[in-house]
């Protein structure tokens, strides 16, 4: 499993897609993580092929990363502005889909998950 935490990493990505990342809020980490986290949203295996062989990503390293970076981007966007539970359903949409991606081991995932909602500082809304 490859996860994207690193900005260079993430701008690299960014050079090799010919993407750059749009205005999104005046608070430049929440900035960042929209726009890593919305790269992730938009990107697929498909979206990949272009990529040199030294970049290779399975659709379960795409579902990490894109859980890790929107996972961030939760995290800021409560400490900001509070607890939106469209957010949190849009983070849960992810792990539907890792569910469903075969290659994923739900167990060791759910450990994963947890200790990237750890890392960033991320608590559910749910959870009391």
């Amino acid at each position: 499993m490859t996860i994207f935490k690193k900005q260079s990493e993430m701008d690299a990505l960014f050079t090799l897609l010919n993407k750059s990342p749009v205005p999104y809020d005046e608070d430049g980490e929440l900035n960042t993580s929209y726009n890593n986290a919305m790269f992730w949203w938009e990107i697929n295996e498909i979206t990949l092929s272009p990529l040199p062989q030294s970049v290779c990503l399975s659709a379960a390293d795409i579902l990490y990363n894109r859980f890790y970076w929107f996972t961030r981007f939760i995290a800021r966007s409560q400490t900001l502005y509070g607890i939106d539970a469209g957010l949190e359903q849009q983070q849960f949409q992810i792990i539907e889909a890792m569910d469903h991606e075969s290659s994923i081991d739900m167990e060791e995932c759910c450990h994963i998950l947890e200790a990237i909602e750890l890392e960033v500082g991320y608590r559910s809304g749910y959870r009391s």
